[in-house]
């Protein structure tokens, strides 16, 4: 009997493993733009128009839903390190134009940019109130005000009413310096301060923190100083320097986590950081940072290494740059996965979660050059997709609302289909070619099949620009050939032709075969919103099996 319980209780054990192994599993693709990595990267931002932003030391540049980048607004910049983008309702876009702590004169404030891409306005520090004109961190709430953490504090301006109201130590915030502004969802924002310090916040002792404004305007801080926590050091900064917020918000308003970091295990030669008796702080006494769960009035403080379950676990080890064993990367980017999962970003050895022993880092062949390790930024999706920005570039692991492009096929591995398909439990007279185990069908095909259902739409082809246009709950007006049988391919490569819905262009994966459009049907039940099920062959009258669509009920992912 005991013999049989270890057995029980060893392949439990495997089976655990396995599951957090394939959970954990992602594949990554890089962004570049004109084939070149997107260095230096400071901050990723979701775009509203589908794909993301991405803030450099180099410029500033858009990925569409592709995965494909494209440098922007360079020729209005004063200055190409742009650390954080926000979009305004009007589809005018603010950016920070700040370079550097130390005042060389290379900080420009904040630039409102038009849609077209021709500036609108300049704010710094001589034509308004803005608080420091190096600017890091911009947000707009939805009641229109711009929200601009800068070295001089919080500057929040109400373009239609032409106001400003700014926040500083003396007005409640832990230091007079904000680096880091993230919005929740119930109208709150937090702000993350770089810290206070002598000779003008670059020698310690440190002191910093946090705060939160709820919608209602109420200010919350919470503020450390080496003079009432001694659980930190006042000589490092990075006890106290906020890198990353990430709003919990299925847990509610006021509810973060915080990663605080900036001394790397590299600083402590180069800083030469000594303790208030004199003597140099070992490099054992960096943690990893400090990450903070606030909820509410309750904050639970551990450090990075106790953090990440893959270094505690010893899966990972310190870093070897350090040239100390002990000494461990901090966390410097968060990204939440709501009530699943914290990623977590390191100064260099790449990217964590804390509930799973993974690293995804150059050391695990996840992506090339240490420099990829060294992440800035994490930004997560609603669909799923991971990115993680480093001093090396930008790597994207795609979810259901990015649509990397298809790799190119030979013409022996596209077949005809053999899968029969019912629709709203009719059967369906349809082919489809099968690539790499994935039905791709007709465009126009799916819109006559669903023509008066729930799930219509029309289709129409603008030869001018290579574009399809499709219009959702539109009914579709044949053209003549769908539903025709297939043949054998003579030529199929991926498509370059343009998709439209409803006036926004969509990218999912397409092949262009003998002249037409094929398109993946879950890619097409996704934007349509239609329901796709599947009947095995034991379970179906076909030998194949059996493709189910359903219109009216919603999709839902594989």
């Amino acid at each position: 009997m005991k013999k049989l319980l270890v057995i029980i209780l060893a392949l439990l054990l495997v089976l655990a493993f396995s599951v957090t192994a394939l959970a954990a599993e992602r594949e990554w693709v890089e962004i570049v733009c004109d084939g070149q990595p997107l260095v230096g990267v400071r901050n990723l931002v979701e775009s509203a128009y589908g794909g993301f932003w991405v803030c450099t030391t180099g410029g500033l540049y858009l990925a569409d839903q592709r995965g494909e980048a494209e440098r922007m607004f360079s020729g209005v910049l004063k200055t190409q390190w742009v650390y954080d983008i926000a979009e305004a309702a009007d589809g005018s876009y603010w950016l920070t134009q700040g370079y550097t702590y130390a005042p060389t004169g290379k900080n420009y404030g904040v630039f409102h940019i038009s849609a077209d891409g021709e500036l609108i306005e300049e704010f710094n520090m001589e034509n308004s109130r803005l608080l420091g004109d190096f600017a890091q961190a911009i947000e707009i709430t939805a009641d229109g005000r711009v929200w601009i953490g800068g070295d001089g504090g919080l500057s929040v301006y109400d373009p239609a009413a032409g106001a400003w109201k700014t926040y500083g130590k003396d007005d409640g915030l832990p230091t007079d310096s904000v680096c880091v502004l993230a919005a929740d969802d119930f109208g709150g924002m937090w702000i993350g301060c770089y810290p206070n310090g002598e000779q003008g916040g670059l020698k310690p002792p440190f002191s910093g923190g946090y705060a939160y404004i709820s919608k209602a305007g109420r200010l919350t801080a919470w503020a450390y100083d080496a003079a009432s926590d001694d659980e930190y050091n006042s000589h490092l900064l990075g006890d106290f320097w906020v890198r990353s917020i990430a709003p919990l918000n299925d847990l509610g308003a006021g509810q973060a986590a915080i990663s605080r970091s900036g001394a790397a295990p590299s600083y402590f030669e180069s800083a030469g950081y000594v303790g208030a008796d004199g003597l140099p702080i070992p490099i054992s006494e960096c943690v990893g940072g400090r990450l903070d769960m606030v909820r509410g009035s309750v904050v639970e403080h551990t450090t990075g290494r106790e953090s990440i379950p893959a270094i505690a676990a010893g899966i990972i080890a310190g870093d070897p740059t350090a040239g100390t064993a002990g000494a461990t990367p901090e966390i410097r980017a968060l990204a939440y996965d709501e009530g699943q999962s914290l990623w977590l970003g390191c100064s260099a050895l790449g990217l964590f979660n804390d509930k799973e022993d993974v690293n995804y880092s150059s050391a695990a062949g996840t992506w090339s050059g240490a420099l990829y390790d060294n992440i800035y930024a994490l930004l997560l999706t609603d669909g799923g997709t991971l990115i993680a920005g480093s001093q090396g570039g930008v790597m994207l692991s795609a979810g259901s609302d990015f649509y990397l492009p298809v790799a190119p096929v030979d013409i022996a591995e596209v077949r005809i289909s053999s899968h029969a398909m019912t629709v709203n439990g009719a059967e369906a007279k349809v082919s489809a070619y099968l690539i790499n185990g994935n039905n791709y069908f007709k465009l126009r095909d799916i819109a006559m099949l669903l023509n008066g259902s729930e799930a219509q739409f029309e289709v129409e082809w603008d030869a001018a620009l290579a574009a399809i246009n499709a219009t959702d709950g539109a009914a579709y007006t044949a053209v003549g050939g769908e539903l025709a049988a297939l043949a054998a391919p003579k030529s199929v490569a991926p498509s370059t032709h343009k998709l439209f819905m409803d006036g926004a262009r969509i990218y999912p994966a397409a092949y262009l075969i003998d002249g037409n459009n094929y398109y993946k049907l879950r890619d097409i039940g996704r934007l349509i919103d239609f329901a796709i099920g599947w009947q095995a062959a034991g379970e179906s009258n076909t030998a194949a099996g059996t493709i189910i669509i359903d219109t009216a009920s919603s999709y839902i992912g594989e």
